[in-house]
Formats: C-alpha cells, structure tokens, sequence
C-alpha cells in the first residue's frame, strides 16, 4: 500500500499530475524519455522538493520515497501502510464503530481487516518538524515552488542536449 504521485511534463492538468506549458514539447520529450538521465534527474529533483511539504514524525516517510520511486520512472511514490491517508488528509474511522482506533497498552491500533471510510474532517498535521506539512504535498509545492520548478528543468533538459 502506497501513494503514488505522476508527474508528466506534457499533459493535460489532472488531479496529481503537472502541466508544464512553458518549455518546448519536442525538447522536452526527447531529453525526459522514461530512464533517460534527465528524468532521473527531475525524479530526485521532486522529490527533494516535496520534502518540507511532507508530514514527518519519524522521517519514514519521507525515506519511503527515496526507497519506493523508481528514479527516471516519472513517478514519485511513497510507500508506506499511511501513505495515502496522510495524502488526502481527512480523518479515517471504522465504519462500525465510527472510531479512528482504539488505545492499548502498545500504543493505537484498529479492528484487523477493516477498511475505514473517510470523514470530511481534516487531519491535523505536526508542523514541528516540517512547517509546511500537510494534504497534497506534490500540488502544494507546485504552487509555491513552480518558477524556481521552471528554472531547474530548463537546466536539466540544457545539460542533457549538451548545454550550459
């Protein structure tokens, strides 16, 4: 169980992808092949960026992105058991008892093999570690981030056709 986060370079907007408009499409399809080294680069490059915008309380998982992605895939995952509940970010329960968990004497734990249905009330996330963190790190960091995004690429896909 996991999240995965696509980032394509040339598409149209969806829910968890990027729309990059601002660069050649030729040069780009060329220099941002799947495993090509300038994906790979962009690849690190995002998930660097990603970072101050992801939860943290033990760091894995943040760490589970480095581990999980397939560097030059395009796709960015992070891939822990809470990945995607810390991702959308809204409280889950059981839907029997209407209750997030339970506390036992080793810390928080649910019912065994059921699947909780999302609240509409948000989490609310630690920002002692990360300021930042919260629900849709990848969308948050676009929108703060996206001139400084446009800059890095344009030198990645410069470097890969052999310039400066």
């Amino acid at each position: 169980m996991g999240m995965k986060i696509k980032r394509k370079l040339i598409s149209k907007s969806k829910a968890g992808e990027v729309y990059f408009d601002w660069y050649p499409e030729e040069a780009v399809k060329k220099s941002m092949s799947a495993g090509g080294s300038a994906q790979k680069a962009w690849d690190r490059y995002l998930i660097s960026e990603f970072e101050p915008y992801v939860p943290m309380e033990t760091g894995t998982l943040i760490r589970s992105a480095l581990l999980a992605t397939v560097i030059g895939s395009g796709e960015v995952v992070y891939h822990t058991p809470y990945a995607k509940y810390l991702y959308y970010g809204k409280v889950m329960v059981d839907p029997v008892t209407g209750a997030a968990g339970f506390l036992t004497d080793d810390g928080w734990k649910s019912r065994r093999g059921v699947a909780k249905i999302a609240t509409d009330r948000d989490l609310e996330y630690s920002e002692a570690a990360n300021p930042k963190a919260g629900p849709f790190w990848d969308r948050r960091a676009e929108v703060d981030r996206i001139e400084e995004w446009k800059k890095a690429l344009a030198g990645i896909i410069a470097r890969e056709m052999g310039g400066k």
